[in-house]
């Protein structure tokens, strides 16, 4: 079994964002169901099985990176040199470590859905799309 740890489900969050958000492509994409994705993401689903993972990392490998790969809480980011990541850490210092990895994940999230945004913008040189109000 493959346990969906902070970097496998970093790596379905990006896939979700190429996928314009949408979790039934996704699914497709993995052949699941997309009620599976959306228990992956409130935390349901903790693991994959050994068949499932052997057709899901493939799909997978492109967005396995780690971005800051060693935080999961402040007192792992000392050595990172990023006056913005200071500052949110200056906030969420004192939180407990399972709600700072938390925050620390989202910021994670934003950082790459504005990654997949900037590459759009960048693709269809249209800067405009940066700009665009998403809280509508």
């Amino acid at each position: 079994m493959k346990i969906i740890d902070d970097k496998i489900m970093t790596a379905i969050a990006r896939l979700r964002v190429v996928c314009d958000g949408n979790n039934s492509e996704v699914a497709r994409k993995f052949g699941v169901t997309r009620s599976h994705i959306g228990n992956i993401f409130k935390g349901k689903v903790t693991y994959f099985e050994p068949k499932t993972w052997e057709r899901i990392e493939p799909i997978l490998s492109p967005y396995i990176r780690d971005i800051h790969p060693s935080i999961k809480s402040c007192n792992d980011s000392t050595d990172l040199d990023s006056p913005e990541l200071n500052i949110i850490i200056s906030i969420v210092k004192d939180w407990p470590s399972n709600w700072q990895s938390r925050a620390l994940t989202a910021i994670r999230e934003v950082q790459i859905e504005y990654e997949h945004e900037k590459n759009k913008a960048t693709s269809t040189g249209d800067p405009g799309e940066l700009q665009a109000d998403r809280t509508a």
